[in-house]
């Protein structure tokens, strides 16, 4: 694609944004959106402009890709951003020094590839730990198994999916194809046959042709931030959704899909039962070394203090990360004169997404959040609560009088993240991580007042 300077470097901009948000690339049908927007032409000129070998269909660029771009830029910056005022909108937002562009000829400035431009500061964007997770990974895929990673909201998923790609890609790639979709909003699965179909320019627009696809190409499916699914408002959504990953398995053996969630999917868990093999990997935090790694990219003083904060925040790199980025910006790098002003901090982003856990109408779920409460009441140490323990003062609260529904949503509760299952003596115990006891204690849209 060849493109003038101003548009090469707008498409180049938000390309690294994507990469920085979202951890992927945008795609061709995305670049060709951005030049018709930043140009001020229809889509179909800037097809004809900008196509490739393999030029993407013409309602696929202005409903699906274009679209995917404006709601995008819109969150990331919270104003209304449309194909009519992108430019105006963007080069507003450079005035006020948001964003930085730079509309500079090409000889004036230096041109970064394969890496995200970070603000004045900050560290170069870099990939931190899940070495023998990334190693598991590949060897399951390049076996033609399927995955499914989670782990608690800021572990890592989706960047860990995006470097795992990308070491494929770099490694003799076997993937014909790598279909890549992020949950910020919740497209039907009709939806997104359309968008697949029409990429691939697939006459027939149905999940029988993509799925035939599927099995005369190789094809790698990323299901990213599936817990968005799981909301009070998407039962169906999710049900259509492990329909047709049913389909995927039940009809074809060439292709491979990958699902990122908080919450691990015990549907598709259970697809093992299909004959299609799964492999399941946790992120659990950066190991102590990768985790000062990290810090250390930052340039951080008080190396001394490193080992407290990654062990408070169980090594969450989007933790650590906002963390080095307040003792860069406000503290002059001292991690020392952070924690003598801070105490556990959570983000907007970790709220939301328990949030979206424990808002499903569900007796278990209920559940879930009295046990949460109950142990923020009665455990203050590290040493936890036994299990047996457990049972009888969440059976003599009134919570539950089943013992086996008191030990499934405890199983539930590790799975997810919110409680940390560790053994004493062979006995199981259990306890709240900082992050999970801080959201508690702030209650967020009153989730615990009743518990």
């Amino acid at each position: 694609m060849v493109l003038n300077d101003d548009t090469r470097q707008i498409v180049h901009f938000i390309n690294q944004l994507s990469l920085e948000k979202r951890s992927k690339r945008i795609s061709n049908a995305s670049e060709i959106a951005i030049c018709a927007a930043w140009e001020d032409i229809g889509y179909e000129q800037a097809l004809n402009l900008y196509s490739t070998e393999n030029p993407p269909a013409l309602g696929y660029v202005s409903s699906i890709a274009g679209r995917d771009i404006w709601k995008f830029l819109s969150n990331e910056f919270d104003i209304k951003i449309t194909k009519k005022n992108f430019r105006c909108q963007l080069m507003e937002l450079e005035k006020k020094g948001v964003i930085t562009v730079d509309l500079s000829p090409p000889s004036e400035k230096e041109v970064i590839s394969d890496s995200v431009q970070q603000n004045k500061g900050s560290a170069q964007k870099q990939y931190f730990g899940y070495q023998k997770e990334l190693e598991l990974g590949i060897d399951a895929i390049h076996n033609r198994w399927s995955l499914i990673t989670t782990g608690a909201p800021g572990v890592g998923k989706s960047t860990f999916v995006s470097q795992l790609t990308r070491k494929l890609s770099d490694n003799e790639n076997p993937f014909d194809k790598i279909f890549w979709k992020s949950f910020h909003y919740l497209p039907s699965i009709s939806e997104l046959i359309s968008e697949w179909c029409q990429s691939l320019n697939i006459a027939d627009v149905s999940a029988t042709s993509l799925i035939q696809y599927f099995s005369s190409h190789r094809c790698l499916i990323v299901l990213d931030q599936a817990e968005q699914l799981l909301g009070p408002d998407s039962i169906q959504i999710y049900e259509d959704y492990i329909v047709f990953l049913r389909r995927f398995i039940e009809e074809q053996s060439l292709s491979s899909f990958v699902v990122t969630s908080v919450k691990p999917l015990n549907e598709l868990i259970d697809f093992q039962g299909y004959g299609h093999s799964i492999q399941l990997i946790t992120l659990k935090g950066l190991n102590n070394k990768a985790a000062r790694d990290l810090l250390d990219s930052y340039n951080l003083n008080d190396q001394d203090r490193w080992d407290f904060v990654i062990e408070k925040y169980r090594g969450n790199p989007q933790a650590l990360i906002k963390i080095a980025t307040l003792c860069h910006d406000f503290f002059g790098g001292s991690v020392e004169l952070y924690l003598e002003k801070q105490s556990t901090l959570i983000g907007a982003s970790f709220i939301n997404s328990l949030n979206s856990l424990l808002s499903v109408d569900d007796p278990l779920v209920d559940l879930q959040i009295k046990i949460l409460r109950y142990f923020y009441d009665s455990c203050h140490t590290d040493d936890g609560i036994s299990v047996n323990t457990i049972i009888e003062e969440v059976t003599s609260l009134g919570y539950s009088d089943s013992t086996s529904n008191i030990l499934e949503a405890l199983n539930a509760l590790v799975h997810q993240s919110f409680v940390e299952k560790f053994d004493t003596e062979k006995v199981a115990h259990f306890r709240l991580p900082p992050m999970i006891r801080k959201y508690v204690q702030v209650n967020p849209n009153g989730l615990f007042a009743a518990a």
